[in-house]
């Protein structure tokens, strides 16, 4: 399979001296304008910008344009793609990637807006690549990661530093709500099958808001949930009734423990207009205490 040079650093010489420096497009295509008189030559350059790869180019005539497919077998390069997700482990959609070599010298590389992202790395020699991503909306980064060399890898960055907090979404109404801190404590005995569950969430590692999810075993009706909040958005919404039981899974994900409810339909009012209705999204992904 076949890959190519994506936005990789390239210079021309014209008897030994250098006559043109650029870069490769997302395609891994160049344009180059060279003099016709002399030796001239490519080079793929590394982040030293020194010569890796070289070819030698030859013409004829004035009037025609060439069209040159050069290898990458020769070259010793690191051909890596992957995944930049933000702090709500969400694709990235506004950001950049940034590689450091040499411990000094950094290029720039795009990410797409479904948070995708490829390129192709010559390092320095003895050196190790490292990647690193950027949010431009949050003007947040993530951890330096570094990269083997020579190897091809798809890798997995996010966009913020820090360990994953949780995750809470609410949507109703014209209203998107979105909290990158989410944390619960779950509370049983083992002599009743009832259940609490207290999520508690918020920005940037607060916990501003509570809900309290309540299941109850009654022998007559089974099993009933009820549900309580301390405050949203100033007490502007609150959370009536549910219309369908939560959905609520337990699982462990690098180490930590983690609880994850969905509520696919909950009755909800808006206490300044007096309207009710069913909220589109409730979802929580809380860290479990």
């Amino acid at each position: 399979m076949e890959k190519y040079f994506l936005f990789c650093s390239f210079q021309t010489s014209n008897n030994s001296q250098i006559a043109f420096h650029s870069r490769g497009t997302l395609n891994g295509e160049f344009r180059i304008y060279i003099p016709l008189e002399g030796s001239n030559s490519f080079h793929f350059i590394n982040t030293c910008q020194q010569s890796v790869l070289n070819h030698e180019l030859h013409f004829v005539s004035n009037d025609v344009k060439y069209l040159y497919e050069i290898k990458s077998s020769n070259a010793n390069l690191n051909f890596i793609s992957g995944n930049v997700n933000d702090c709500n482990s969400e694709p990235l959609t506004h950001g950049y990637l940034k590689l450091l070599d040499n411990n000094s010298i950094n290029t720039i590389f795009p990410i797409d807006q479904q948070g995708n992202f490829s390129l192709v790395v010559a390092s320095c020699s003895g050196s190790t690549p490292m990647v690193q991503a950027f949010d431009i909306t949050s003007n947040e980064q993530g951890e330096i990661q570094s990269i083997a060399n020579g190897q091809s890898q798809n890798v997995l960055l996010k966009s913020c530093k820090g360990d994953y907090l949780g995750f809470t979404r609410y949507k109703m109404e014209n209203l998107d709500l979105k909290y990158n801190t989410c944390q619960v404590r779950k509370i049983s005995a083992t002599s009743t099958l009832n259940e609490i569950y207290i999520f508690e969430y918020g920005l940037n590692g607060k916990l501003t808001e509570k809900v309290i999810l309540e299941k109850n075993y009654d022998s007559t009706h089974g099993f009933v949930w009820r549900i309580s909040q301390s405050s949203l958005i100033n007490d502007q919404y609150q959370f009536r009734e549910f219309v369908s039981d939560p959905e609520i899974f337990e699982f462990t994900e690098n180490g930590k423990v983690f609880i994850e409810c969905n509520i696919p339909k909950l009755r909800v009012e808006n206490t300044k207009t007096s309207s009710k209705f069913e909220a589109d999204l409730v979802y929580y992904k809380a860290l479990k205490k």
